[in-house]
């Protein structure tokens, strides 16, 4: 089954499980010559870092909320605020994170011109604010892909991601 949510409500240890999922969508993705880890090497600062806040939807409901309530607070004069999604912003919470942005792109429809776009953006830290645990959507399959030197799962995800190419797991305030 692709649905792990039901692996949520369990007292073992998923790390192994979601570490043998991880493998199980590179595998599958590499199936069809996917370029899964790409060389990202974080180079010098040239300016304000950018920050790609990535999400399947941005509107009413709980990772809508979460995103908001981590975009609206960043400091846009330090950090240099992108949000992208695979459907456009809609209702006042979608409203709220484009007004936090300083550039929003609706990435195209599929996996692989996804994360080309993504890479081209040429961001130094990727955020994804959608599940990526409950099931294998298309931001999971984006988030296989390594698109940013530091790839950041968040509290919508309630558990690891077992992906190779995410480095941290951010589920508390950040102090930034």
């Amino acid at each position: 089954s692709t649905a792990f949510m039901q692996s949520y409500f369990t007292e073992i240890n998923l790390r192994p499980v979601m570490r043998a999922r991880g493998a199980m969508i590179e595998h599958f993705l590499g199936l069809g010559d996917a370029a899964i880890d790409q060389l990202r090497v974080a180079a010098p600062l040239g300016g304000r870092p950018r920050i790609g806040f990535i999400a399947l939807t941005v509107a009413d409901g709980t990772e809508g909320v979460a995103l908001a309530a981590h975009m609206e607070r960043l400091d846009r004069g330090r950090f240099e605020v992108r949000l992208y999604s695979m459907k456009a912003p809609s209702e006042r919470i979608g409203a709220l994170c484009h007004a936090a942005a300083d550039t929003y792109v609706q990435l195209p429809g599929t996996i692989p011109d996804a994360v080309a776009r993504l890479r081209n953006e040429r961001l130094d830290m990727a955020v994804f604010f959608t599940n990526l645990t409950a099931g294998a959507n298309a931001l999971t399959l984006i988030a296989a892909h390594r698109v940013a030197p530091i790839q950041v799962s968040t509290c919508a995800s309630p558990v690891t991601t077992g992906l190779r190419n995410m480095d941290v797991m951010q589920i508390g305030r950040a102090h930034v």
